[in-house]
């Protein structure tokens, strides 16, 4: 076993495992049995910054849905931005029922600097795979619908 100074690029590593098992809502003992490890051995991974074998790791990041990239070429991952890479780690284990929704507001996002305006209310909108993220112009607040489920909002 290597250690975490010897190996730039996995000073997250148990963390981001330990983050994704609990956002998959899997016990350390069913993730243990998954990647045919002990379960004492994954806590020290996830809590002790052990860094296990090759064969290991590449289990716990196809078991985890984590990017590959961020471990084994960490320089493309530290070109972009904290928060982008908070984001891109969140989409991994969202469910795909919601992806439609998320690429929405994404493009939204993206479209605000030409907007299409709808004439009557002064909203925003776009559609994406048949969902529909708004940007009001009157309320200070942007947010997600599908259907009648809010996804979230937060202020301007």
């Amino acid at each position: 076993m290597a250690n975490i100074e010897d190996c730039p690029g996995f000073e997250s590593f148990g963390a981001d495992v330990k983050a994704a098992r609990k956002a998959r809502r899997l016990s350390r003992r069913a993730l243990a049995e998954i990647v045919n490890i002990d379960n004492r051995y994954l806590a020290n991974i996830e809590n002790e910054g052990t860094i296990p074998s090759l064969p290991v790791i590449i289990q716990l990041i196809k078991a985890c849905g984590l990017p590959v990239e961020r471990y084994f070429n960490p320089e493309i991952m530290r070109e972009e931005s904290e928060q982008r890479q908070r984001v891109s780690h969140k989409l991994k284990p969202c469910p795909e029922q919601y992806l439609s929704i998320i690429e929405g507001a994404i493009d939204g996002a993206i479209q605000t600097e030409q907007p299409e305006k709808n004439e009557e209310t002064e909203d925003v909108y776009y559609e994406a795979a048949g969902k529909t993220a708004g940007l009001s112009d009157g309320t200070g607040m942007k947010n997600i619908r599908d259907k009648n489920f809010t996804i979230g909002s937060c202020p301007e």
